[in-house]
């Protein structure tokens, strides 16, 4: 569905309200809030991973990442490899995005 919005889904009729109703330790472990769909419920936002190739060494850092997340939407992290230099070829970051007019 995008953004931070997930869509739970069961062949099984009235399973889902069931598991809601019961208050299922595990969804509201990963969902703040939970409720049923409807035509109304949508996102203006994307989470994309992006790759970044050619970074010199000398501005290799939180402040460089963050920076180039912020020309293409909100930056929201980036992957352990990239914090813990253990690959110095590519950078990921990942990004929120709006494609909302």
């Amino acid at each position: 569905m995008g953004g931070n919005l997930i869509l739970i889904y069961s062949l099984k009729s009235g399973e889902v309200e069931a598991m809601c109703k019961a208050r299922a330790d595990w969804l509201f472990y990963y969902c703040s809030e939970v409720k049923p769909w409807s035509p109304g419920c949508y996102t203006d936002r994307r989470e994309t991973w992006v790759k970044i190739y050619g970074i010199p060494l000398h501005v290799w850092g939180e402040n460089l990442f963050k920076a180039i997340g912020r020309k293409f939407g909100e930056f929201i992290d980036f992957d352990n490899n990239t914090a813990s230099r253990a690959k110095l070829d590519v950078a990921k970051i990942k990004i929120s995005t709006s494609f909302g007019g």
